[in-house]
């Protein structure tokens, strides 16, 4: 309820969020919640518009309380050190910068994932494209309201004016003990509330369908237009729009959702994704989004393909396909390609059945790893049970799968990609689905500059080198980037220390710094310059080539100890 208050800057300490805070989150310094995991809502959209954030923060709300009695003015959040703290005072920071034009090019597909139109024009530049741009953004935050409640506006108006003369008939109650039971009261107070609101955001329309589909229509043209470009094998860049599944919680939170949604014990296996589109409650509200797909693509954003997600069967797609071609957005017809969420074991199981209706697949890890397993992906006790007894996205049973559906993709002619947080997270992973085939790796744009140089090395050594060859190419990459995150506290800390102490700094935490820094940036030239050479050298002697990079990291690698030793006197580890 005092969302509204929220300042530019300011940051939000709360138990969780959820899609109705993604318009207040847009401006905000950080956001610390007590809930949450990896893949919560907080955490995927932090990540997304590029701000702080500290999820699954116990009792926090509390403890902030007590210091904030203080008075404090200034609260960061700082995750530059390892383990995330909270400052109690403003704290000046710094940044290492990525030249994205300068990453490595690769023939796996690097895809970002968007859904927020404010910054896709600047973050679809340098990526091949957007694997999952989420309507829910769109809907969530430009329109607010619930699209029933927008076909439905003349009949509501009516159902007001209907409960207001019912209410009039019994008039007579109100001095009577009665009064408080007044059937229509709630609801005429709701409905009011509910119809001001549509009236107020639609302003200028007087077809409040219409106001649906532009919005709509025009958030999906500005993200599809950010990443629109040729690529150099002369594809188009792609934008993957992934038509509107919110669960029926979320769906009720939406201006005028109280009348179209109830509720669920379990939204997140019920009332969702294709079944919408095919229930006689949600299929016009569908077929609103089918409009606005077509009014970007007729604009002339031909990069536009939608896709379909949680769609639990075959048949279900075939009659969702039938609704499209009602609306004109028929595959095949001018380059249409339809994509499905692979995120249920049956499309897995049942991949070469939809491969009758769809031209790609792109996986959703998290989904299907919860499914999978019958895990809830942000149980706080779940999540290191998964790690300790290995039921995560980087599983046998996930790898069976992904690895099956590439297969059966790949002989039917068809493409898959992955727009889960999972390559994102673990290199490993990413590893696994590049051996594999992948068409398409979608990243969050924070890890984008990371993935797209771990699918470059992985694509150069499995092409260039024998088995033996790329294991000790992996372990000694490995030793690299455990080289990097080994310095990367201790040189956050003193980066840190030596920019808040400003002119009163120690001559030696400065030189420590330098150094630090030298070291970071050597690990890092001679790992890209290892591989690089592996890919121009046709007559390649690499256990030469092996053993100079080797040194050179063994020569650095020496330095790291005695550095540390060192910092420890002014209290860093």
């Amino acid at each position: 309820n005092n969302a509204h208050l929220l300042r530019e800057g300011d940051i939000l300490i709360t138990e969780e969020t959820n899609p109705d805070w993604t318009s207040y989150m847009q401006n905000l310094g950080g956001v610390i919640t007590e809930k949450g995991g990896p893949t919560c809502h907080a955490a995927i959209v932090s990540r997304e518009l590029g701000i702080s954030s500290i999820v699954g923060a116990d009792n926090i709300i509390e403890v902030m309380k007590d210091k904030l009695r203080d008075k404090i003015e200034y609260v960061t959040i700082d995750c530059s050190e390892g383990e995330p703290r909270i400052w109690l005072k403003a704290v000046e920071y710094d940044f290492d910068t990525i030249e994205f034009a300068k990453l490595p090019r690769t023939k796996t597909k690097v895809l970002v994932n968007l859904g927020i139109p404010k910054g896709a024009l600047s973050a679809g530049k340098h990526p091949d494209g957007t694997g999952l741009a989420r309507l829910e953004f769109i809907i969530n935050d430009e329109i607010q309201m619930h699209p029933n409640c927008l076909i439905d506006f003349e009949a509501l108006i009516m159902r007001y004016d209907i409960l207001l003369e019912q209410r009039k008939r019994i008039e007579h109650i109100k001095k009577s003990d009665l009064y408080h039971k007044d059937p229509f009261n709630q609801e005429i107070l709701k409905l009011k509330e509910t119809l001001n609101k549509i009236r107020e955001l639609t302003v200028g329309y007087d077809d409040k369908e219409e106001y649906y589909i532009e919005k709509l229509a025009e958030g999906i043209a500005t993200i599809a237009a950010g990443v629109w470009k040729e690529l150099p094998d002369g594809s188009l860049a792609e934008c993957v729009v992934r038509l509107s599944d919110f669960k029926t919680n979320e769906y009720k939170n939406l201006i005028g959702g109280w009348i179209y949604e109830g509720e669920e014990a379990n939204p997140m296996l019920g009332f969702r994704g294709c079944s919408r589109y095919v229930h006689d409650d949600f299929q016009n509200a569908f077929i609103l989004e089918v409009r606005a797909i077509k009014r970007a693509r007729d604009w002339g954003l031909t990069n536009i393909i939608p896709m379909l997600p949680f769609n639990r069967s075959p048949e279900e797609a075939k009659q969702i396909l039938e609704i499209m071609e009602t609306e004109g957005l028929i595959r095949g017809k001018d380059g249409l390609k339809v994509y499905v969420m692979a995120e249920i074991p049956s499309n897995i199981i049942c991949a070469d059945l939809f491969c009758n209706y769809f031209d790609g697949f792109s996986i959703g890890s998290n989904d299907l790893t919860q499914l999978t397993y019958g895990v809830g992906r942000d149980n706080e006790k779940m999540i290191p049970l998964g790690r300790r007894f290995n039921y995560d996205t980087n599983s046998e049973a996930i790898r069976r799968s992904v690895s099956h559906l590439i297969q059966v993709a790949h002989e039917n002619g068809k493409k898959v990609g992955i727009c889960g947080q999972a390559p994102s997270d673990d290199p490993d992973f990413l590893r696994f689905l590049v051996r594999e085939g992948i068409d398409s790796i979608s990243l969050n744009f924070d890890t984008f500059a990371r993935g797209r140089i771990n699918t470059w090395r992985t694509e150069i050594i499995e092409t260039k080198l024998e088995d033996e060859n790329r294991e000790l190419s992996y372990k000694f990459l490995l030793e690299c980037d455990n080289l990097i995150e080994s310095i990367r506290i201790p040189r956050g800390k003193l980066r840190n220390m030596v920019r808040r102490d400003g002119k009163e700094v120690n001559p030696k935490l400065i030189n420590y710094t330098e150094q630090f820094d030298n070291i970071f940036n050597k690990i890092q030239e001679t790992s890209y310059d290892f591989v690089k050479e592996i890919d121009q050298g046709d007559n390649l002697n690499f256990d030469s080539v092996f053993n100079m990079y080797k040194d050179q990291i063994k020569e650095n690698g020496n330095i790291i100890p005695t550095l540390k030793r060192k910092i420890r006197e002014f209290g860093i580890y």
